[in-house]
């Protein structure tokens, strides 16, 4: 399909179809930078029919009239639009984007050949910022849990809605991307082995690195508050098709009403 209106590499679909804009954003080490990033679409009419040509595509207007015919409706946002939810930033994730910062400001001096060799650390830095931003302790396990972070605000949402909708068994999907603890040990040598303000538990040294630790730390937050077991899924435990399509028939059925993924 692309082969016909001669688009057969990432950049001559961008140059076809997007258009890239300089824009200023704020980079890992808490610096505010210059990137020139995808925009928008271009020459949309052209892009929908070269798509339509090949897909079968559902607009949001038929799909509307198709459930209209099944007796249902299409589901509307509350409000109309979705809501975003501030969580003041704590004194630990402060002390780590200082981190962050020296980091940043360290790679930037290199030179170009020492860069190379350092290449790895934007992306751990970014990595290591989008986890802190979450929860300290995907980046440093024996910090204390921040009764006011993302995480833990998050947790109390969900049970809000949980109870809120009990009679409806309406379910929640809880999606986080960044759910493993970050390795620190090569970013924190990168800088000479600064260190970073933290409260620490007093059982550290028995914090456990565990896998999926987010996604298993939310479930047992979320027991704690009375949700039951049986109603709360992660969805990597389901590895197979079979087995996906088997928990999402349950949830269609009321029987799980909270899927962390």
């Amino acid at each position: 399909m692309l082969d016909e209106f001669n688009v057969t590499t990432f950049d001559q679909f961008v140059a076809t179809f997007a258009q890239v804009l300089p824009t200023i954003e704020m980079n890992a080490g808490q610096r505010w930078v210059q990137r020139q990033v995808l925009s928008k679409f271009a020459n949309g009419p052209e892009l929908a029919r070269l798509i339509q040509s090949a897909w079968d595509v559902l607009t949001r207007d038929r799909l509307a009239e198709e459930l209209e015919k099944l007796g249902k409706k299409l589901p509307q946002l509350k409000g109309g639009k979705t809501e975003s939810v501030s969580v003041p930033l704590s004194a630990a994730v402060k002390s780590f984007n200082q981190l962050l910062k020296q980091v940043y400001d360290r790679y930037e001096n290199l030179s170009g050949k020492e860069k190379q060799a350092y290449s790895w650390v934007p992306v751990v830095t970014y990595n290591a910022a989008k986890a802190a931003a979450l929860d300290i302790r995907l980046v440093y396990p024996q910090a204390k849990d921040d009764p006011g972070s993302k995480v833990n605000t998050l947790v109390g949402r969900a049970v809000a809605i949980y109870r809120k909708t009990g009679d409806n068994k309406s379910a929640q999907l809880l999606f986080c991307d960044s759910f493993n603890h970050v390795n620190m040990t090569k970013l924190t040598s990168f800088v000479s082995g600064q260190a970073v303000q933290l409260d620490i538990e007093e059982d550290a040294e028995s914090a456990v690195i565990e896998d999926m630790f987010l996604y298993k730390d939310i479930k047992r937050k979320l027991m704690e508050q009375g949700v039951p077991e049986h109603e709360i899924a992660i969805v990597k435990d389901y590895k197979t098709t079979d087995q996906r399509e088997a928990l999402f028939e349950r949830v269609n059925r009321g029987e799980v009403r909270i899927l962390i993924g």
